[in-house]
């Protein structure tokens, strides 16, 4: 277990992940949290949940296709992928929430 959780340390140290940063608009902030406050207050969590996963799918794609414009097959491969992924992702939300609407256990 240790060897394991070292060779992951490691990879993480070597991978440049612990000096990423990414810059969010502080009006994009604001306006998510005071969003996410009103779908909480009002007892709208799916709601919420909904806008949460938007908001950070689409600074995933601002953050990432800077990462793939490089070589435009793969740029071709990630935006399809990407958004192919996205839709499916929504789309099972959305029905999943369809078949649970009458379930009020949250």
């Amino acid at each position: 277990m240790f060897d394991m959780l070292n060779e992951w340390w490691a990879w993480y140290r070597s991978s440049g992940f612990d000096h990423a940063t990414i810059a969010v608009p502080l009006v994009e902030t604001v306006v998510l949290f005071l969003a996410l406050t009103i779908c909480l207050l009002f007892r709208f969590p799916r709601a919420g949940l909904i806008l949460a996963c938007l908001f950070l799918y689409r600074w995933g794609w601002t953050v990432n296709i800077d990462n793939f414009t490089t070589d435009p097959t793969i740029q071709s491969t990630f935006s399809v992928s990407y958004l192919v992924f996205g839709i499916l992702a929504f789309t099972f939300t959305i029905i999943s929430m369809l078949f649970h609407a009458g379930s009020r256990n949250e």
